[in-house]
């Protein structure tokens, strides 16, 4: 009896015997067919006691090599992180080793990766550890696509703030500030910009004026770029990193970055040529206000063209301030970035150079050309050709000098709207290089330039016939006239007295008439040739200027008793025989309509903050102030030819000459006689005419 039992228990335990070791292999496949490495250590020896066959595909190595070669992991620990495994092993000896921590190897194909290690700490029964267990696991691509995630959001983050450096100085070179001031704004806004902006300074160059940062300190870390307007270089942008570094500085400068620079000096070069050219535009329109203003009155068509060119001018100018420069640098961004430029009034689109495919179109495109453009071959859409563009841009933006921006101007085929256009090659989405475009509408600002070379070229017609006038003035009317004036006096020598007293008399309305015609045609001559004919401007003393005008009219003043008194007159820069002229007619005019005392002729010169005004005031029979425009227009007399001599030019050529030199001629009298009062009571008494005109410091 007692040996049935017992052969029931050695029965019973070889079942349950049988049933463990089944239990074990299943157990040792279930561990063996596991993608994570499981393995078991004896501590404190470091000895595997089991490694699963995953090790294979995790270190590079059979089990057999972790049985036979204990401290294999320490080998196949990445230099970075010996220190650190290190401290973990000696924690897990003090029972402080954490649950699960990662690391990097050196893989046995020489591929560093990374891994995930979860331990369990056994014990035994009085609580001191004699082994360890744990699961090893690959997390490699997981570390590479955080990575890549960490530099895509780096990237993202530098994008942006370079975007906000493109646009803030852009509006900057629109708010109407002086260059100086737009530069030192620029340098302050760059250091942000870029990857080390604590550590990053700027230098801009123009001429020989430098605009730096405050501490500003070059290095060797030096990034430059030449500051261009047109094919000139006008300056250089100049960035410095400080020679101390972060420990995790991976160069010198990033490529978005060396495009960054780029798109800054381009940004800086075309907001000065700009400023220049606004200047330029504005000393035109001055010197065509000043054109039309001379030929105001012998056109009114003219005048009219003036008027027009003037307004489209002035419309030019505002368009020309709210036209804004949108830079094409866009690297390594997505359709979801480019969508930034759907706020943009200016067409935006990207194509492909190999297929013309229009990879992307901003809202401005879409509304122009409707929202199903994409894929379609750009000259189709935008050209209606069937073919590419004869002045598609691609050889140049992907040839030699790939990377810099092309700006040009076109008319549309279909629109005829004129559109200047900036091209540049940048990186897709995908990797490949794409054309980018941005599209200014111009049309108006074009419309309005045709407009204006319309009326250069009828301005240009009229000073030729105004100089085919003073041609036939000088040669064709002057000579008939001293035939006549030398025949009348022919006559009046040989037959003076001989027919009879009226003969006399036609003989010398003739001479007369002959020698008033002569006078009109010198006169006209005169005035015609005031701004033709003119001399340049040199330093002239207008104290002698007027002693000569006074020995010229020495004989006309002794026999009018006249007076001549002046102040001290300046030295300026004009015209000295048409100034000349001018005092001439002034002080002629003084002498020829003075009153029954003698003529006193006062000129004075009084200095304004921009200008001299000049005054010459005498005492002579004055003037109706109703008329005090009409004296300075061509062939306007307020007297008879037989009361004054005189062709009524003489005032308009002085007009004319003060207005070419920038300068007013205006007039105030006082109509009246002086003859009751005394001489020294006559040239005290502020009376008569006060004839005024200014002369700038400085005449363009």
């Amino acid at each position: 009896m007692i040996m049935n039992n017992k052969s029931k228990s050695r029965e019973k335990l070889i079942q349950e015997n049988e049933k463990l070791e089944f239990q074990y292999s299943r157990c040792i496949r279930l561990l063996e067919n596991a993608r994570d490495m499981i393995y078991r250590m004896s501590l404190p020896e470091g000895i595997y006691e089991y490694v699963s066959s995953a090790s294979k595909e995790v270190f590079g190595y059979e089990p057999e090599v972790f049985y036979n070669n204990p401290v294999l992991i320490r080998d196949a620990i990445h230099p970075e992180f010996v220190q650190y495994f290190q401290k973990e092993w000696e924690n897990l000896l003090n029972d402080k080793m954490p649950e699960t921590y990662e690391y990097k190897i050196i893989h046995k194909s020489g591929e560093e990766r990374w891994l995930n290690q979860r331990n369990v700490l056994i014990k035994n029964e009085f609580g001191k550890p004699i082994a360890i267990e744990g699961i090893v696991t690959d997390i490699t691509a997981r570390k590479k696509a955080e990575f890549e995630r960490d530099k895509l959001t780096l990237d993202i983050g530098e994008r942006v703030k370079e975007l906000n450096c493109l646009y803030k100085i852009s509006d900057y070179s629109f708010e109407g500030i002086s260059i100086e001031e737009f530069i030192r704004k620029v340098i302050e806004i760059i250091p942000p910009s870029f990857q080390y902006p604590e550590t990053t300074n700027a230098k801009i160059t123009i001429g020989e004026k430098e605009y730096k940062n405050k501490n500003y300190k070059p290095s060797k870390w030096n990034l430059k770029h030449d500051i261009k307007i047109g094919e000139q270089k006008a300056g250089i942008i100049e960035i410095n990193y400080e020679d101390e570094m972060p420990e995790h500085f991976q160069g010198p400068f990033l490529k978005e970055e060396l495009n960054l620079i780029n798109g800054i000096a381009e940004i800086v070069g075309r907001t000065i040529d700009f400023r220049r050219k606004e200047k330029e535009l504005k000393e035109k329109n001055e010197e065509y206000l000043t054109i039309n203003e001379e030929l105001k009155e012998k056109n009114n068509e003219y005048q009219l063209l003036n008027e027009k060119y003037i307004t489209q001018n002035e419309e030019l100018l505002e368009r020309n301030e709210e036209f804004k420069v949108i830079n094409e640098e866009l690297k390594k961004s997505n359709l979801q970035q480019l969508a930034l430029f759907d706020g943009i009034d200016d067409v935006i689109y990207v194509a492909d150079p190999d297929t013309y495919e229009i990879l992307y179109f901003n809202k401005t495109a879409r509304d122009i050309w409707g929202k199903d453009s994409l894929r379609k071959k750009c000259y189709e859409i935008l050209q209606g050709r069937k073919e590419p563009c004869p002045f598609c841009t691609n050889d140049k933006i992907f040839g030699k000098d790939e990377g810099n921006s092309v700006v040009w101007e076109f008319q549309n085929e279909i629109s005829k709207q004129w559109f200047r256009c900036s091209d540049k090659a940048i990186k897709w989405s995908n990797g490949k290089m794409v054309r980018f475009e941005l599209a200014s509408d111009i049309t108006e600002q074009k419309n309005t330039q045709f407009k204006l070379q319309n009326t250069l070229k009828e301005l240009e017609r009229s000073n030729k016939e105004l100089e085919q006038f003073a041609y036939v003035a000088s040669h064709d009317l002057q000579e008939p006239l001293r035939k006549v004036k030398n025949f009348t006096e022919l006559l009046e020598r040989k037959y003076k007295g001989v027919i009879d007293s009226k003969a006399d008399q036609y003989i010398r309305y003739i001479t007369s008439g002959a020698d008033r015609m002569q006078n009109l045609v010198l006169d006209l001559l005169t005035f015609s040739r005031v701004s033709t004919k003119g001399k340049d401007f040199v330093s002239a003393d207008f104290n002698e200027i007027v002693q000569k005008v006074s020995d010229n009219l020495q004989l006309s003043i002794e026999e009018a008793k006249a007076h001549i008194v002046t102040n001290d007159l300046p030295v300026l820069k004009v015209d000295e025989t048409q100034i000349m002229q001018v005092f001439q007619n002034l002080i002629s005019n003084a002498i020829k309509f003075k009153s029954e005392v003698p003529p006193i002729i006062n000129i004075n010169a009084v200095e304004n903050e921009n200008y001299w005004l000049f005054e010459i005031i005498d005492n002579g029979i004055g003037m109706d102030m109703q008329y005090k425009e009409k004296i300075f227009e061509i062939f306007q007399r307020l007297h008879t030819k037989e009361e004054y001599e005189g062709t009524g030019i003489g005032l308009a050529i002085c007009k004319k000459i003060i207005e070419r030199h920038n300068g007013k001629i205006w007039v105030e009298s006082e109509l009246g006689n002086l003859s009751a009062l005394s001489s020294e009571q006559a040239g005290s008494r502020q009376s008569g005419t006060k004839f005024y005109f200014t002369i700038p410091k400085k005449i363009k």
